[in-house]
């Protein structure tokens, strides 16, 4: 997998009351292949930051082709993991 990852700093009020740990991943993928693994690894590792604190779940956002943010989010119920599509 080639996925390029950055980690992002959560918005404060957005992300009040999660402990701290990792919330956001930006991943960019270079060909359709990398999607699947590179987004299910990302989930993996949130989730670990989710279970600290129970209050938040999982949002992958698909921005274009290739291009998502995968983070802890507190309009997702804890346990399960959403996906939006905005270009």
């Amino acid at each position: 997998m080639n996925a390029n990852v950055m980690t992002n700093e959560p918005d404060k009020a957005q992300m009040d009351g999660i402990a701290s740990g990792l919330t956001s991943l930006h991943l960019q993928f270079s060909t359709a292949d990398e999607v699947v693994p590179g987004l299910d690894a990302a989930v993996q590792s949130l989730i670990r930051d989710a279970n600290r604190n129970r209050t938040c779940g999982i949002l992958i956002t698909r921005n274009s082709p290739g291009d998502y943010i995968a983070t802890l989010d507190p309009s997702v119920p804890f346990g399960e993991t959403m996906t939006r599509i905005v270009g």
